[in-house]
């Protein structure tokens, strides 16, 4: 998709648009029964996943300000960088609901899954995670807030064998990611 995109007239977030939407088709048409959708309760699987959102995004905050407090900077601000958005609300559909979504079918309900038939666990996070970061970023250290995401998302399908908890983690980091640097006032 990304070669594509050189030969389009469109906006990255709209062309991100249309090429998330197709991914989807194509996952749910070849393999809807495999892909980590199934559940016997949704809200509990949501559920946990605002749970542990809160749990992670509490831990991260609160050791941004205590090595701020060590080391006299913020270091999330210096990490994460503002975001150049014209419509927010296209912006937030995308990274934060619809490119979540299509990801944890992809690398998590399907590439992993698939991984994990083959590997131990630890290979499977690990090489899927790999796999995840490496379609995300160059290499920076924005790679290994990607790294840390896909491992945290392959640990949690691991231990619910779905993709709903991950998807509600990987939403509210991708708001996180955009919404924090906006909050930074310099």
């Amino acid at each position: 998709m990304r070669g594509l995109y050189p030969y389009t007239h469109l906006d990255t977030i709209t062309y991100t648009l249309l090429a998330r939407i197709a991914e989807l088709f194509i996952i749910l048409g070849l393999a809807y029964n495999e892909c980590g959708l199934m559940v016997k309760n949704l809200r509990h699987e949501i559920s946990l996943g605002l749970f542990i959102s809160v749990i992670f995004g509490s831990a991260v905050l609160g050791t941004n300000l205590l090595l701020g407090h060590l080391l006299g900077s913020n270091l999330l601000y210096h990490v994460l960088k503002r975001q150049d958005v014209n419509n927010p609300l296209l912006f937030f559909t995308v990274a934060c609901c619809i490119a979540p979504f299509v990801e944890e079918l992809f690398f998590r309900g399907l590439i992993y899954a698939w991984i994990r038939q083959r590997q131990s666990m630890l290979t499977s996070v690990l090489l899927s995670a790999l796999i995840f970061a490496s379609m995300h970023a160059n290499i920076s250290v924005m790679s290994i807030v990607q790294l840390t995401g896909g491992v945290i998302f392959a640990l949690v399908y691991e231990w619910r064998h779905n993709i709903w908890p991950g998807y509600v983690i990987h939403c509210l980091a991708n708001l996180g990611l955009w919404i924090l640097p906006l909050m930074h006032t310099t």
